[in-house]
């Protein structure tokens, strides 16, 4: 059985029964297609994994981060609230 090991691994076999939240939850990126069994999908290491605060807004995080708000909305799909977990993309 395959197993990601995120320091030397470049890929991820998605397991059989695994859907794209759960995938995008144990590597930690977004991961915006259909998955099946046996799929490999590229594995990128550009995300920061960001827990919502009280007030924060895609502006603000765009601000403490150094990103543009376009691209933490594209990361998470406009969606934001207290306590999420939110994708960030790396400069």
């Amino acid at each position: 059985m395959f197993t990601l090991i995120p320091e030397k691994s470049k890929f991820y076999r998605v397991k059989r029964g695994q859907n794209a939240r759960e995938v995008s939850i144990s590597l930690g990126q977004p991961v915006l297609e259909e998955l099946s069994g046996g799929m490999i999908i590229p594995v990128n290491d550009g995300y920061i994994i960001h827990e919502a605060g009280e007030g924060e807004t895609f502006y603000s995080l765009s601000q403490k981060f150094g990103v543009s708000e376009d691209a933490v909305k594209k990361a998470n799909g406009g969606v934001i609230y207290p306590s999420c977990k939110l994708f960030i993309p790396s400069r």
